[in-house]
Parts: structure tokens; sequence; C-alpha cells
């Protein structure tokens, strides 16, 4: 659609039409008080109203202006506008003589060609901003408007009885009512009235015909036509055939009719049954309506007619003209139809002969044809005759796309056409579609979850070629150690892990010829809850009077669980304070001189990572301090921990000749032994086995210190 704006400023060229350029509605009004009501599209029955025509704006039964159409509108919304002006009542006057505010805008057409007052079925209202259909609006002074009108209305028929006719006596001839019309496009019905008695044979038929009578001088007669719709009935028309007086003439007989003959066909023309009532000698002259048919020997009796060849069924009409000696002459006409005999049309169809997969072509039928030229032109229906997908199949040029294939395929494809009463014999082209190898498919299954040091097997079997082809494998992982990456269905293998770890492997497939995209599945290895471990536990000897600390240490193999050291049942002069990293100490911030203290003290002991708990009992001895037993215990510290090439193990107080460095591994089998020589001891850890260690300092064959180890 056009915008609005664009007839608004077509205004100043057409103007407000005034009222005395109308001739059929006499508005009342004061203008001066107006309405601006412009005119967008105006038809009745569907067709366009035409320059001259009125449109007359009521207010009930009364008009309050009015507008002659300039010229044609014919389209709702194009740039041509037909702008009116509505006259609003006198609130002086005491009767209502212009519209009124509020009340709804009524409007009525005179159709000026036809004179006919027609009503307005449908009024719309349009938006000038956007040309958007609003609302019905009401009268309104000052207000501007813009309508498109329709309306329905039954015309009453016009009869057409055609020209005068003029024709000797004993001549055949025929009326013509073709001209009559009805612009409702209703069918009509023919009625003829032979006023002066001419003698019609079939007078409701569209063109009666007749022979004319004997007269004794020329005389007029009058036929009258009249038609109707069903409901309508229109004006009578009068034609007047003049029949000649032949004082003295021949009689001219062209033979009996219709006759009926096909096209590009022979028909002999036989006037040999032609006299003259006074013996005298006659000639003869043959003449045809149609010139596109062939007379031979149209100045003799017989004569040979050659019909055309034609596109429908057409009637032609062969005139005879005998003349006598005397030079008087008669006429007869003979009523031929040409029978237009359809030659079936031709199918050409046209295409490359190999195309690849998902390549687009059009099938051509533009040299299809038809040998008689059908006057609609042909029609066009292409059919897959296995399975291709076409489209515009009913068009001159059909649009095939060829489908992805697992292997080079014919596929056929027939062209008919059809010329309106026949179709042609279906034309078959075939189309090779060529195959390209189509890589494959690679399916890794599904994401997995295990649990740390399970083993899993992967399985690509649901890896496939489109095309059947046997697949080679190759498994990929940055994490995971397969045992064999090429193999269909390989086993993967977990290790230890201290928390939950998700890692990816991918898979990839080959036909040979092609790789696949990758498929990845992700494996998440869920790590198992371990106890907690003991490493050391504190000295076990204590003196009364003496103050007292001893390290408790306690190692997870899980890393990120906390730890959590408590005693049970402590003496009141002990305390355990847990450091959360592990390690706690029991302090005694001087052990009571008190008898009854001495001796063997068992403590409990329990540490907990939230999940499990462990428990040990250990003696602290209580004895009387000695200046020989005043010697402080060794204490050692191991890193790093875990470790993986070296472990460095030091000794907090100087070490001692007799003090021995024992390492078991986590079944207890003795993996070293060494003499402690050294503050700090370096051990080479590179050639042991992952897992856990115990690392204990023995004297005199009595374990002064132990403690754990993670080589990894």
């Amino acid at each position: 659609m056009k915008h609005l704006a664009l007839f608004i400023n077509m205004f100043v060229l057409f103007g407000f039409v005034v009222c005395n350029a109308q001739t059929k509605f006499q508005p009342t009004g004061d203008f001066t008080s107006a309405m601006n009501i412009n005119i967008l599209d105006v038809k009745v029955n569907g067709v366009d109203l035409v320059a001259g025509d009125e449109v007359g704006i009521f207010d009930g039964d009364l008009c309050v202006g009015v507008v002659v159409l300039q010229k044609n509108l014919e389209e709702t919304l194009d740039a041509i506008t037909q702008s009116a002006v509505a006259g609003a009542d006198d609130s002086e006057t005491g009767e209502k003589d212009g519209f009124i505010s509020g009340d709804t805008i009524a409007f009525k057409i005179w159709d000026k060609s036809e004179d006919q007052l027609i009503d307005i079925d449908s009024v719309k209202f349009y938006n000038p901003k956007n040309g958007s259909e609003i609302a019905p609006r009401n009268f309104e002074i000052g207000a501007t408007v813009y309508v498109s009108l329709s309306g329905n209305f039954n015309y009453i028929p016009k009869s057409d009885a055609g020209f005068d006719i003029q024709l000797y006596e004993g001549e055949s001839g025929q009326l013509d009512g073709s001209g009559s019309y009805d612009l409702d496009q209703s069918s009509l019905v023919y009625s003829w009235s032979d006023l002066d008695t001419l003698g019609l044979i079939n007078s409701n038929e569209i063109s009666p015909s007749f022979t004319a009578p004997q007269v004794e001088a020329n005389k007029d007669y009058r036929v009258v036509l009249e038609v109707n719709d069903a409901e309508n009935i229109s004006s009578p028309d009068t034609v007047v055939v003049t029949v000649l007086n032949v004082t003295s003439g021949p009689v001219a007989d062209a033979g009996l009719g219709p006759v009926v003959i096909a096209e590009k066909d022979t028909l002999m023309l036989d006037g040999t049954n032609s006299f003259d009532p006074d013996g005298l000698v006659l000639s003869w002259q043959w003449t045809i309506s149609d010139n596109r048919t062939e007379l031979i020997n149209s100045d003799s009796a017989i004569a040979k007619l050659v019909t055309p060849e034609l596109t429908t069924d057409t009637a032609v009409y062969a005139v005879l003209k005998v003349t006598n000696s005397s030079g008087y002459s008669a006429y007869d006409t003979l009523h031929i139809t040409i029978l237009n005999i359809n030659v079936p049309p031709v199918a050409v169809a046209s295409s490359k002969a190999e195309i690849n997969e998902g390549e687009q072509i059009s099938l051509e039928g533009s040299n299809s044809y038809d040998p008689d030229n059908a006057p609609s032109g042909l029609t066009y229906q292409w059919l897959s005759l296995n399975e291709g997908v076409l489209s515009d199949t009913e068009n001159e040029n059909a649009v095939f796309t060829a489908p992805w294939l697992l292997a080079d395929s014919t596929f056929l494809f027939t062209l008919t056409v059809f010329d309106g009463e026949d179709y042609s014999t279906p034309d078959t082209i075939a189309i090779t579609v060529l195959h390209s190898n189509l890589s494959p498919v690679a399916s890794a299954g599904a994401n997995l979850i295990v649990n740390e040091g399970d083993v899993a097997v992967l399985d690509g079997s649901m890896s496939f070629d489109p095309e059947g082809d046997t697949l080679v494998f190759k498994w990929n992982s940055d994490y995971f150690v397969l045992d064999d990456v090429f193999a269909e269905q390989p086993t993967l293998s977990t290790y230890e892990i201290h928390r939950d770890t998700m890692a990816f492997v991918t898979l990839k497939v080959s036909d040979g010829d092609l790789w696949s995209e990758p498929d990845t599945i992700k494996i998440t290895v869920k790590q198992l809850n371990k106890s907690p471990e003991w490493i050391s536990l504190p000295e076990d000897t204590a003196f009364l009077g003496q103050s007292y600390a001893g390290l408790i240490e306690v190692y997870d193999p899980d890393l990120y669980d906390t730890l959590t050291i408590l005693g049970i049942n402590l003496p009141d002069w002990l305390n355990l304070t847990d450091q959360g990293n592990g390690k706690a100490e029991l302090i005694a911030d001087s052990i009571p001189h008190e008898e009854n203290i001495l001796g063997d003290w068992n403590i409990n002991i329990f540490a907990s990572d939230g999940n499990s708990t462990i428990d040990t009992v250990f003696s602290i001895h209580i004895s009387v301090l000695t200046s020989v037993l005043e010697l402080k215990l060794s204490t050692i510290s191991v890193y790093p921990n875990p470790a993986h090439e070296k472990v460095s193990i030091k000794f907090q107080d100087p070490v001692s000749s007799k003090e021995t460095l024992l390492i078991f591994d986590a079944f207890g089998k003795l993996i070293l032994q060494k003499n402690i020589e050294n503050q700090i001891e370096y051990l080479n850890v590179r050639g042991f086995s992952k897992g856990m260690y115990i690392i204990q300092v023995v004297e005199n064959a009595r374990i002064r210190k132990s403690t754990k180890v993670l080589i990894n």
C-alpha cells in the first residue's frame, strides 16, 4: 500500500468540487461550518465508478454534501483522492438543514451512465498517517476523514437488437442480439417480439432466424428485443428489417443448412436448385463471410469451400447470389459451422544429464509446442517417477534439487502439457546424481562415572559410515591412559585421586578416506573416602614438676578433608589443643608432684575426617626426673610430603649415633634402614612405588619417633 500522505498533497491538484457541479443530488447545509470528507475509492459490484458519477453525503434522508467524480478512483490507497465537504446544520433556523455532529455519515451513488441511484453497503475509514483501517467516524464540524465506499446493485440489463437489415423477399436472414449486456454479468434471457409478423424462428434465442416473406412492395418489419436477468427487464430495443420486393427475378437456393464441417476440410457448395420462374439464364456468385476460408469456382453453381485451421469452433455464412439475364438477382445464405479439431500438444523436456548431490537445476519445458496454437497457451505438469523432489511442477520450468545419497542414482521425470482440450504424450528425461563420499560419524558412547582405581571400557560401536565402509578408530585423552587407542572398545584405567575429577576422551573415526568430526565424552572419576591414619604420637615419658608437650600428627589420604583431633578422659593436668591442620598438642604446664600420678597413663585419642573416625590408645609414663633423664628427646619433620623424587628428614635436636632410620611400606615390609649421621638426612625415593610409607626413628631397639610420608 502507498501511504495516505501521498494523496494528501493531491488536494491542491483536484481541489474541492462545488455544489453547482453536480446534476443529481441537491445538498444543503452551512458550508462555512463544514466537515472534510476525502473519498479514496468508490466501487459498485467491485467495479470502479468513472468520471461524471456522483457521490452524495447524507445525514439520514438529508443530503448535506455532494461530489462529482473528476477521475476514476482505482485503488483505496493510491495518490488519487476526491475531496468533498458536508455542510453543518444552521442552528438559527427552525428546521434541520445540514448535518448534526455525532450523527452517522451515510452515502449514496448516482451512476450517471446508467441513470441509477445506488445505496452504499460498506463504508471504511482510514488513518491518513499509516493507511490502516480505523473505526467508523460520525459527523463532526471541522473534522477530516478518509473513506472508501462500495455497494452492490442489480443493474437493469440493456437490450441491443442489432443493426437494421435489408434483404430481398425469400432470402434467409438472422437477427443479432449479442450486443445486449448486463453490468452485473448475469445470464440474460432473450425475448423477441415480432410486431409485424416477419416470421421469426426461435424467438427466445440470441440470434433468431427468419425467411423474408413475399411482399408486393418494399416493406419494413419491426422486431423488438427485451432481455431480463431474472429480476429486471430491459427497455425494449427495436430493429427494422426491410424486405425488398423482387418485381421479377430468380430464386436462389444455397442448399439446406446449417452445415457442420471440420477445419482443414472441403465442402461442396451446391446452388443448382436455384431457378428463374421465367426460365431466364442464371449466373452464380458465391461469397463467404470469413476471409480465412478459401472459395474455389466461386462463380459456378457448384463451388468448393476449403476450411482453414482454427483455434475454436467458428460460424461462417456462404451467400449465393443468382442473377438472371434481365439483371435481377436473388440471394440465399447457408449457415456453416467449422469445428476446431484439436491436435494434441507435444511435450519436450530437457535438462543436464548429470549433477552433483545438493545441486539445484532447472528442468526446461520451453521447447514444448502445440501444432494448432491453443489460444490460452499450454499448461505444464512435471512428475517424478522415482521420488525425486521437484518444485514449481506446474511451471514451464520445474526445479529439481539433488538429494544426498549413498551411491550414484538416476532419477526419472516426465513432462506432460495440456492445451485446454488434450494432453500430450509424456516426455521422459533421466538425471544422474553423482554421489560424493560422506564423512563417517564418530560416537564415543555415553558419559561415564567411575570410582578411582576402577577399570572402564569405552564403547565406540555406535560409530558408523553412511556408505557402510569399515572404520578405523582413534581415541585420545590428555588425562587417561588407554590400553589400545585404535580399538573399538579400549580399556581405561583410573588411579587414586584426592577429589572428584572430570576429564574428557575424544574419538575420531575414518573410512579410509575421510575423518569424522571428533566426538567427546566426559568421564567423572569419583574419589572414595579413605580413613585418616596416624603419623606420630607423643613421647611416652613425662616427669613430675616438669612441663610436658607432646605432638599428635594425623594424615588423611584425601587431600581436601578437614581433620579433627580430640582426646577422651584426659587427666585434669593434661590439655589437648587441635591445631586444625592434622596436628594436635598435648600440653601440661607442670605435672603436679603427687605420688598418685606416677606410673602409666592411657590416653584415648580420636581423629575424624567427617566421614570416618580412627582412635588409638597410647601410654604416657610419669616418672621422677633425674639428671640422666633430662635429655631432651628428639623430634623430626619430613618434607616435602607428599614427595616425588626426594625426601628430606630433619632432626630438631642433635642426633645420636645410636639412632637408626627405618622406612616401611604400607604392608609393613622394611624398605630402607640407615644410621642417622646428619641433622638432615636426604633420601632418594625415585624408585619407590606410589603409596604411603612409615618412617620410624629407633634408639636401642626402642621406637622414639614415627611418622608417614606419601610418595606419588
